[in-house]
């Protein structure tokens, strides 16, 4: 049975809370946090984790009458996760992982198999409300990036040495257009390597 986290991105409709606690405790771990959990224009949904994400659908909509699809894909394989808006406000979210091509074909408003958002199992589609969708995309990336570059993996100062290294080459830029001297340079330098 998956956690939700305390400030999970969550809708709050009752009935599509009760649904995608459903599909949280069906397929995500037991050590998995839920922290992104949201509908989308038909019966689809998706759930962002501690771990991966998942997009589950069901129905006549999503080309899906007779049983479901449950797509899964872990950070490290997920190469972007992307927002497409379309006419009328209304789009959807397409995630793409190692060895998948970004379908410039999909739309929300195609009714063409292979080309409708609604069918395709990596997206999910919505009707409006774009801000709720654009803040679930920003929220994926945030965990994507902590996933895949934890806290203690890249400690404050190794952070710190890549911003004097980047600083000390505007720097040099700036000798090269002679518009600081030698000297200026030499100092911002010694600066920078604590000398």
């Amino acid at each position: 049975m998956a956690k939700f986290a305390d400030d999970c991105y969550i809708m709050t409709n009752r009935k599509i809370q009760e649904a995608l606690y459903s599909i949280a405790n069906e397929y995500c771990d037991q050590d998995e946090i839920v922290y992104v959990a949201i509908k989308g224009a038909h019966k689809e949904y998706l759930l962002a984790t501690n771990k991966r994400i998942y997009i589950y659908k069901t129905g006549f909509m999503t080309r899906k009458t007779f049983g479901y699809s449950l797509f899964r894909l872990e950070y490290d394989a997920i190469t972007a996760v992307q927002i497409n808006r379309q006419f009328g406000g209304v789009g959807f979210i397409e995630v793409i992982g190692l060895g998948m091509q970004n379908r410039e074909n999909l739309s929300y408003w195609s009714s063409n198999k292979g080309n409708d958002a609604a069918e395709a199992d990596n997206t999910l589609t919505f009707g409006g409300n774009i801000k709720v969708y654009e803040e679930a995309v920003s929220l994926i990336n945030k965990l994507m990036t902590e996933n895949r570059y934890p806290s203690n993996s890249i400690n404050n100062s190794t952070v710190n040495k890549l911003d004097k290294f980047e600083e000390l080459k505007k720097y040099k830029e700036l000798l090269d257009l002679n518009i600081i001297s030698q000297d200026e340079f030499d100092q911002k330098k010694k600066e920078f390597m604590g000398n």
